[in-house]
């Protein structure tokens, strides 16, 4: 019984997920090759469309995305999170916060056929 207990221990620690970074957008831009259209999100849209990023062992998934798997690249004022088939990445600064961070410490950028969609916004949390 007890080997037991220790392999389910085991079992639900290696799927577990740890939330690496949460945002919340405040702006978003729809882009075609025929036009781009901006808004400004209120709270609850932007609620609505905040991007999560988890861990999970050594992977990493875009959890506000069906668990795309992406791979995450740190440089000294940015780390991204890219995924792996190329639809996508997200952008968070990682550098000291100050007037540059104001109106926005992460993007998101998300491609679908000739469509792209991006994402201006707060971060929530960011671990290592």
């Amino acid at each position: 019984m007890k080997q037991l207990l220790v392999l389910c221990l085991f079992a639900i620690s290696a799927f577990a997920q740890e939330i690496v970074f949460q945002g919340t957008p405040n702006v978003r831009v729809f882009s075609t090759p025929e036009r781009d259209t901006r808004e400004d999100l209120d709270a609850s849209a932007g609620q609505k469309s905040q991007c999560v990023i988890v861990r999970q062992g050594k992977n990493y998934l875009w959890a506000s995305r069906e668990n795309a798997p992406m791979t995450r690249i740190d440089g000294p004022q940015f780390t991204f999170f890219i995924h792996q088939g190329g639809l996508g990445y997200v952008k968070v600064y990682t550098g000291q916060r100050g007037p540059a961070t104001e109106k926005a410490e992460y993007t998101e950028h998300i491609n679908r056929g000739w469509e792209a969609i991006t994402y201006w916004g707060k971060s929530l949390t960011t671990s290592k």
